[in-house]
């Protein structure tokens, strides 16, 4: 399973630098991201005026993974030093579910999940 970060799942919204790398990159394959994902699209579609069921629409196709108390432990765990909230519980959800790889383009995220063993992509 590939799990997707919002850096990633934007560029599947917008067309930007790399955008089509990772719709290429992503055809076929079972995407996941935490619960969290679904807050972080929203916020910024509404920001940048996109329509509420494009938004929901992408959440639909990347299967979710409800935050538990669990992954805010292991999340507040990381000594990561530049490691945001919100990324140290991407990286938490995708060690708990054993993700095979991580799609993102946050560099302290990416970092961080390679450290702990998460194999990084970030289609050009």
């Amino acid at each position: 399973m590939l799990y997707v970060d919002s850096s990633a799942a934007i560029k599947l919204l917008v067309t930007e630098d790399g955008s089509h790398a990772v719709r290429e990159f992503v055809t076929g394959r079972e995407l996941f991201s935490s619960a969290l994902l679904r807050v972080e699209l929203g916020r910024w579609g509404h920001r940048r005026g996109f329509l509420t069921r494009d938004i929901q629409n992408l959440g639909d196709a990347i299967s979710s993974i409800e935050i538990s108390s669990m992954h805010l432990k292991v999340a507040s765990t990381f000594e990561f030093e530049h490691l945001g909230t919100l990324d140290a519980i991407h990286l938490a959800t995708a060690m708990l579910a054993e993700a095979d790889s991580m799609i993102t383009y946050d560099r302290q995220l990416a970092a961080a999940a390679s450290e702990v063993g998460i194999r990084v992509v970030s289609p050009a």
